[in-house]
């Protein structure tokens, strides 16, 4: 189980690379207490070595280095690893490696392996076998994803002035979340399915905040399917929605984010 359903579109997989700076800017960080949630589940403690999968520009790593955790992070773009060494280059708790995940080769083994809105780009059949064996005994693998979804009333406006041309941005919020919760159940499925790791904990949970509306903007800028496109497209893109929102007199968007996480312990390979 990735958690999500694993991804089809794989050849997206670098597309961020193209809009670094906006999914630094845009993309939430995953706090404190989800972490502290995650080291209380896989019984991580101050200096455990883990191996974080596709860090973008630290969205978790922040995270995992402020709670005293040695980091090695893979992170294939080369703009993003250009952005997360301006954050955080100068730990001695963090090695960042641009190889794939499905090429990285390591000395050792990792007391946890995390991804934070990554593993869905993997392919099942290599994901869980690689990630099992990078694993300490009694290691965990930790998958989060997040969602950020706007209120009803402005996800509506929305759809109707600017997503007829971008339909997978469209849709009700409670066909939305219906989505979100039959995926990571069919990937819950994935990862039982492996046979690898045994029966995992898993948990939603939201938070509030608001953003404002260019920040929100370079938010949906950020996604695989905008950032895929080319720059004018980009551009012509997040002019519409910029537009869209001036026309409503939206300042500051309200955000309910969807935090899903899940781990499960690797099982003995010894026997």
């Amino acid at each position: 189980m990735s958690g999500m359903r694993a991804n089809t579109q794989c050849e997206h997989q670098l597309a961020f690379d193209r809009v670094a700076e906006e999914y630094d800017d845009a993309r939430p960080l995953f706090g404190d207490d989800l972490i502290q949630s995650l080291a209380d589940v896989s019984g991580l403690v101050l200096g455990d070595r883990v191996l974080e999968i596709g860090a973008g520009t630290g969205q978790l790593t922040v995270g995992l280095i402020g709670s005293g955790l040695t980091v090695t992070a893979i992170e294939p773009g080369e703009a993003m690893r250009a952005v997360l060494a301006r954050k955080l280059g100068g730990s001695e708790k963090l090695t960042v490696s641009g190889a794939r995940f499905e090429d990285f080769t390591s000395g050792g083994r990792y007391r946890a392996v995390l991804a934070a809105n990554s593993f869905h780009w993997l392919d099942p059949v290599a994901s869980y076998p690689r990630a099992a064996d990078f694993l300490d005994a009694g290691g965990h693998l930790c998958l989060l994803w997040n969602y950020p979804l706007v209120r009803p009333d402005l996800q509506a406006r929305l759809n109707e002035g600017v997503f007829r041309q971008h339909p997978d941005f469209a849709g009700d919020k409670q066909s939305q979340l219906a989505a979100l919760h039959e995926s990571a159940a069919d990937g819950r499925q994935e990862l039982i399915s492996s046979g690898l790791f045994g029966m995992p904990w898993w948990q939603w949970r939201t938070d509030h905040f608001d953003i404002d509306a260019g920040r929100y903007v370079r938010l949906l800028s950020s996604y695989a399917n905008i950032a895929c496109l080319d720059a004018d497209e980009r551009k012509q893109f997040a002019g519409s929605v910029g537009r869209e929102l001036a026309a409503m007199h939206v300042s500051q968007v309200p955000i309910t984010n969807h935090i899903y996480a899940v781990v499960a312990r690797v099982k003995d390979r010894t026997r």
